[in-house]
């Protein structure tokens, strides 16, 4: 079975840290990318995938929701 691929978007780095470390725990997860904001998670997006994204819908001075209508 592939692993599960999973981005982050959070302005938090210890957030994505902490979530890393549980997501590396985990044999059927791979954490693939991560973003500290919406523009960054659009450049990772344009050449990369992932199955599940971890957003954080309240972001510093952005909505996290916005980057889920994107991109959907």
């Amino acid at each position: 079975m592939d692993a599960i691929k999973l981005f982050m978007l959070d302005d938090h780095e210890a957030i994505r840290k902490g979530y890393a470390w549980f997501i590396e725990q985990e044999e059927d997860m791979e954490l693939r990318g991560e973003a500290s904001t919406i523009a960054e998670a659009d450049q990772w997006f344009e050449s990369n995938t992932a199955d599940i994204a971890i957003v954080d819908i309240s972001l510093k001075d952005e909505n996290g929701i916005d980057f889920i209508e994107i991109a959907q």
